[in-house]
């Protein structure tokens, strides 16, 4: 059995397939509001690049949604 070591180094270096997930447009329209807040907050306060203000901000809408029912406090 033969191996061919270029294709194996170069599909190391390869990159991963991206997995989609949630994105704005899943998220309820009420719900929206306080997303973009958490990406203003973000970028003005913390000095986060946009891009990654928004991926942040969604996954921390996404948490509280999840939990709202057991900690409503926002």
């Amino acid at each position: 059995m033969r191996y061919d070591a270029v294709a194996f180094l170069k599909a190391l270096h390869a990159p991963a397939p991206r997995v989609p997930g949630p994105t704005l447009d899943d998220i309820p329209d009420d719900w929206r509001d306080f997303y973009r807040e958490r990406v203003s907050i973000m970028v003005v306060s913390g000095g986060l690049p946009r891009e990654q203000a928004e991926h942040f901000a969604l996954l921390d809408t996404l948490d509280v949604m999840r939990n709202w029912d057991k900690y409503p406090t926002y």
